[in-house]
């Protein structure tokens, strides 16, 4: 292990400033239209300043909505205890009232008519700067990330009367990839560790760098190699490797052997990347408190709540979120009412503290050894700040199956040893999608994604039908205290919850189950990194892993302890959180990522016997098409009167369970 105590001096990184500061087209936009779109909101007063403009660049007619696209400007309080949490905010650049500005890419969506607006802001938090709720909840697909150019795929939301908006908050995200948010850089020089994969059919002779190495330093710096993520590194003899002349790549003589690299080394300039989780607080709260009439604030009856969602990424942010007292704003006033926080496991990310790269996941998605999953997992933890402060909010947590596989979603409700459950707080929820997959795949049934090949076919079960209804719960909850369904997981009290090496898995010789599955480390970044946020240690020691739990499954292998969607409750198959990526990164405990896998049952009960699989064949299950589609249909009435799937929505699943047995059925 390595660490390097390097000393601070103000200069700026390159590369660096550049991705941060570069302008863009939407940069010249918001110029060329700002003296006539644009609109003060907020006055330099009590110390407190934090949406201080939002410069609207373009409205269009969008049905029963507005669109508006814009850029919010920001400026905080370095001195104000609501901010003090935000790594190196104290060493930022200020302007003359001694506030840290930034700005933020906004795209909303506001009801015409406030006699049908819900009331209710729905606030996405972007995931690498794009939507995730519109591919999940409406079935979108984006071709142009440019916010002009968003679908809103079957209008679910705006049908709704939300008012929906979704704003920038991440450094690194470029114009092409979505949403922007423009970070000040912090004068601070330190170490950081670049972490590279050689997989088995990838050749190549060096990798890029995030940030981009300080040439006086560069021969201090270390380059590192291991086949298992928790060996000791071993570095690199310093004349077989080298910078580019930039500093912003590492270049290897004889190339990459298959396994882990870490280039270690010394970089400057950092952007404040904590300043991300205050745009989503100051404009939540601008939304729900700024002054009547004001930009954006004009039917301020549309906007009296306001419920956050994130998905994967932006759901590690929401949990990082309320977990460092976000949830209160400047003044100490209730941000959210509610939040949404789907699959996100036991994750946060690496999204405030110096040297953040808030596009890495953790071990499971290769994202190595980042401050990902740390502690506090349960809520007790999560919540305490939040609850000191008296501005909890109302929490759906949802898992899909790959939560528990790649994403440690049993640490979130279990004692630390994975003994026994820690219950939830009053004010939140889990459920549990069993047999989803984190990321689903589609039809026709395949085993590939555009960038990598799978063993097993990819997992197509959808989360639609649940997250649909479960916000219109959540929404209830909030707006007049409708107690929503009760929490649905798997519990150790009840034997649903296990180590994989405790599951059950019939016989199934086409798809073995998993001989391992990814593991979490204790981590220790260095003696200040608490309450600094500044890594001293790269790598970060490691220490114990966690004990990870899964479901339990069936005699079908389909995960038991949660809500049985259509595809689950009325199979066709086997389906699972996990998948085998090939090639296989088995000493690195990679199994496939955020995939999940299905594998059909046999067609008949002579093929199924032939083979030696232990799942009933489908003419044992059912005796035709039809017969599968009535009891979808059944299992479809049964999720609505628990308030798990809207009435709407039942044609639509027993359509595309038609959809799921054409394309099984012709698999033979």
């Amino acid at each position: 292990m390595f660490s390097l105590p390097f000393a601070m001096k103000a200069r700026k990184t390159l590369s660096t400033c550049l991705r941060v500061k570069m302008p863009n087209k939407r940069t010249a936009l918001i110029t060329a239209f700002s003296l006539c779109l644009c609109g003060l909101v907020l006055p330099h007063k009590q110390g407190r300043a934090e949406v201080v403009k939002i410069d609207i660049t373009r409205k269009d007619d969008f049905g029963t909505h507005d669109r508006i696209i814009g850029r919010v400007q920001f400026a905080v309080d370095p001195k104000l205890s609501a901010n003090r949490i935000i790594a190196d905010l104290d060493l930022a650049p200020r302007n003359r009232q001694g506030k840290v500005e930034f700005t933020s890419d906004l795209l909303l969506f506001v009801p015409k008519d406030a006699r049908r607006a819900r009331g209710t802001v729905f606030l996405e938090v972007v995931n690498r700067g794009r939507d995730q709720s519109l591919a999940i909840m409406s079935g979108a697909e984006q071709r142009d990330l440019s916010p002009e150019s968003w679908v809103l795929g079957d209008g679910f939301l705006l049908e709704q009367g939300f008012t929906i908006a979704f704003l920038g908050w991440q450094f690194d995200v470029h114009p092409s990839q979505g949403l922007t948010f423009g970070a000040p850089i912090a004068p601070v020089r330190g170490v950081v560790r670049e972490s590279y994969i050689a997989a088995p059919g990838r050749r190549s002779t060096g990798f890029f760098l995030k940030y981009c190495a300080l040439d006086q330093s560069r021969r201090a710096a270390a380059l590192t190699f291991r086949t298992r993520m928790d060996d000791m590194p071993q570095p690199l003899p310093r004349e077989s490797w080298r910078f580019a002349s930039d500093g912003c790549s590492v270049e290897v003589d004889r190339g990459l052997d298959i396994g882990l690299y870490e280039a270690v080394y010394e970089a400057e300039g950092s952007p404040v990347a904590g300043l991300g989780l205050a745009a989503i607080r100051d404009f939540a709260s601008y939304l729900r408190y700024g002054p009547s009439g004001a930009t954006l604030r004009e039917n301020p009856a549309a906007q009296e709540r306001v419920i956050g969602y994130g998905y994967s990424q932006s759901a590690r942010f929401l949990r990082e979120f309320v977990r460092d007292g976000f949830n209160g704003d400047e003044r100490g006033r209730k941000v959210f009412d509610a939040l949404m926080i789907s699959s996100a496991g036991a994750g946060a990310g690496s999204f405030n503290h110096r040297f953040a790269m808030p596009g890495e996941a953790g071990n499971s998605v290769l994202s190595v050894l980042r401050p990902v999953d740390l502690p506090p997992f349960t809520d007790d933890g999560l919540l305490a700040r939040a609850q000191a402060a008296r501005v909890t909010p109302k929490i759906f947590y949802t898992f899909s199956s790959t939560e528990y596989w790649a994403r440690a979603g049993s640490l979130t409700y279990t004692t630390e040893e994975g003994k026994k459950d820690v219950p939830l707080a009053a004010t939140s929820r889990l459920y549990f999608l069993a047999g989803t997959p984190h990321a689903s795949g589609v039809l026709p049934l395949g085993n590939a994604t555009r960038t990598q090949p799978f063993r097993h076919f990819i997992n197509f079960a959808e989360q639609r039908w649940a997250a649909r209804a479960l916000l219109l719960d959540l929404d209830a909850w909030v707006r007049n205290g409708t107690e929503p369904p009760p929490s649905r997981y798997p519990l150790i009290a009840r034997q649903e919850l296990v180590p994989f090496t405790g599951v059950r898995f019939p016989v199934a010789p086409s798809f073995p189950f998993a001989t391992y599955m990814p593991q979490v480390w204790r981590m220790d970044f260095g003696p200040e990194y608490d309450k600094t946020r500044v890594i001293t240690n790269e790598p970060p020691h490691l220490g114990a892993p966690y004990p990870v739990l899964v479901p339990q499954v069936n005699a079908d292998g389909n995960d038991v302890g949660g809500i049985l969607l259509p595809e689950i409750a009325v199979p066709l198959g086997t389906y699972t959180g996990w998948n085998v990526a090939v090639p296989q990164l088995n000493n690195l405990g990679y199994l496939g990522g955020l995939i999940g896998g299905f594998e059909p049952f046999a067609l008949t009960r002579e093929a199924r016997l032939k083979r030696g699989d232990a799942r009933l064949s489908i003419e044992e299950r059912y005796t035709g098409r039809q017969d599968y589609l009535d009891r979808t249909k059944q299992a479809a009435e049964v999720l609505v009167r628990d308030r798990f799937m809207l009435a709407q929505d039942i044609r639509t699943v027993v359509q595309r369970a038609g959809e799921i047995w054409d394309a099984v059925v012709s698999l033979r």
